[in-house]
């Protein structure tokens, strides 16, 4: 399917990827069989994404709120724990929590299958679906939320509101061989550097990914 069977989404067009481009993200990672091009950029995203669109979208955003958005590999997690540090207590028990229950990933329930196995996994685990959803609409203020989206993806509310944006960037020559070598460890990447930058140059690596 190209543009011009695109499929309206509120504001933005998402394209299922297909033809040349599927094909060279075949090896992109284990966990994602589809893909689809989001917004007037063609963010590449995972098909999940599509059920997900209109709550993003339409995300209740607080003045108070905190948000840190990067790049994968940017930095995210240690800017997190800095920012957790500075508005909370650290000595509160709830420093004792995981990041995610502190600092939760807002789209991180279009990176998983709503049938994920999670046999094994405790039932407040942040990664079981539907869980970081619940844990976003119900996390105490100020909220402290991380997110990956680009700009243009990003809840409107952001933009009306304007709560505090932590935004971190880093050398892209670093960034690219940080992601390469997450894909190959959480992704179950198998195809060689030199085609995982060439996707990357051509911003076909996906701006999401899981953090198993």
């Amino acid at each position: 399917m190209d543009d011009k069977t695109a499929t309206d989404s509120g504001s933005e067009r998402m394209v299922p990827v297909s033809g040349t481009d599927m094909d060279r993200l075949q090896d992109i990672s284990i966990y994602f069989s589809g893909f689809v091009k989001v917004g007037p950029e063609r963010v590449i995203m995972s098909s999940f994404y599509t059920d997900w669109y209109s709550k993003y979208d339409n995300f209740p955003v607080y003045q108070d709120d905190i948000w840190v958005v990067t790049y994968p590999k940017s930095g995210t997690t240690w800017t997190q724990e800095l920012v957790w540090c500075l508005i909370k207590d650290s000595k509160s028990p709830e420093s004792k929590l995981e990041l995610m229950k502190r600092f939760p990933f807002f789209e991180f329930e279009s990176l998983i299958p709503p049938d994920l196995d999670t046999t094994g996994m405790r039932k407040d685990d942040p990664m079981c679906p539907g869980n970081t959803w619940h844990i976003l609409h119900n996390i105490s203020a100020p909220r402290t939320i991380k997110s990956h989206l680009p700009k243009e993806l990003l809840p409107k509310q952001i933009w009306q509101v304007k709560p505090k944006i932590v935004y971190v960037c880093r050398d892209p020559r670093e960034v690219c061989v940080f992601y390469y070598y997450h894909y190959v460890k959480l992704n179950g990447y198998k195809n060689t550097f030199n085609h995982f930058v060439q996707l990357f140059l051509d911003n076909l690596s996906m701006i999401l990914t899981l953090h198993f």
